[in-house]
């Protein structure tokens, strides 16, 4: 008896007693659906595990080769564009939740509303030329994949000397973009590695506007709010700049946010600080390249 290996095509003899067998090409074959068996000799818990392996292989690899080549993915789960990027400036927007994990973020989604809300009311960005991944039926999911999808829609046919603004409102995110110059304490710190590597750009400018120092967590929080509704602390505070200051600079964003957080952690309640708390976070600012920060922020 012989049987094809679903990989290479090659016919292999059918092995006595085993129900995996391993083609030369890596390719593992589960051979359960014989009358053979494994010989697994009982010990307690380590045979138990043992069998729920197997099982678990089984299933696995019988729904692998039962897909065909070229397996269609879910449009739910795919980042499938039906039109080119528009030309001139666009946006995306990526909100995770990790609405299936125990400590989910609540306020991710508010964050994108709001951000997609300020691009196209002050900005003049067009509804299409905002892309967002949220975890919510009326988008598409930040995934792998569709992260790495929309960085290529984002950049699709640009043109040298663009500039790119990045709002990462995340934990540990001070350096996240590794641009060569960090600001800190009112002036441009060299963030260059000693390797001399080139961390900058082929001639357009990067801005990165991040949550939080590199050891600081970013607050998920309700304290901005009268309504108690969730939000990113930095996104909330970088969006209220831009609306109520007019022309503001990249200093008075830093200046605002550094403030506003300032001042919801002195509004604490006295008696509820034990329980509230503290938002300890400090937005950073890095470029690629040092530039004048009392210069017009503008998109």
């Amino acid at each position: 008896m012989s049987m094809v290996c679903q990989k290479c095509r090659k016919q292999l003899p059918l092995p006595p007693q085993s129900t995996l067998f391993r083609c030369a090409c890596g390719n593992m074959i589960p051979l359960g659906n014989s009358e053979r068996s494994l010989p697994i000799q009982e010990h307690g818990r380590f045979s138990s595990k043992m069998r729920r392996f197997r099982d678990k292989f089984r299933r696995n690899s019988s729904r692998e080769n039962s897909r065909s080549p070229s397996p269609s993915v879910s449009p739910r789960l795919s980042l499938i564009f039906t039109k080119p990027a528009p030309s001139g400036k666009r946006a995306l927007l990526c909100g995770v939740t990790y609405k299936k994990e125990k400590f989910r973020l609540r306020g991710t989604l508010h964050d994108v509303h709001s951000m997609s809300d300020l691009l196209v009311r002050k900005f003049n960005f067009t509804n299409d030329s905002i892309l967002i991944l949220a975890e919510e039926e009326a988008y598409k999911p930040p995934t792998r994949r569709n992260i790495l999808e929309a960085f290529k829609w984002l950049m699709e046919d640009l043109k040298s000397g663009v500039t790119l603004h990045a709002i990462v409102d995340a934990c540990h995110s001070g350096t996240v973009l590794d641009l060569p110059w960090v600001y800190k304490e009112n002036r441009w710190v060299d963030n260059r590695p000693p390797s001399g590597a080139n961390k900058g750009t082929k001639g357009g400018k990067v801005f990165g506007f991040s949550a939080c120092r590199d050891n600081q967590l970013a607050a998920d929080t309700s304290a901005f709010s009268a309504e108690k509704t969730m939000m990113g602390a930095m996104t909330y505070t970088f969006i209220k700049a831009l609306w109520e200051i007019p022309d503001v600079t990249y200093q008075g964003l830093l200046d605002h946010m550094h403030k506003a957080i300032e001042n919801v952690n002195k509004a604490r309640c006295p008696l509820l600080k034990i329980l509230q708390r503290k938002i300890d976070q400090e937005p950073v600012l890095s470029s690629s390249e040092k530039f004048n920060t009392n210069t017009r922020f503008k998109l």
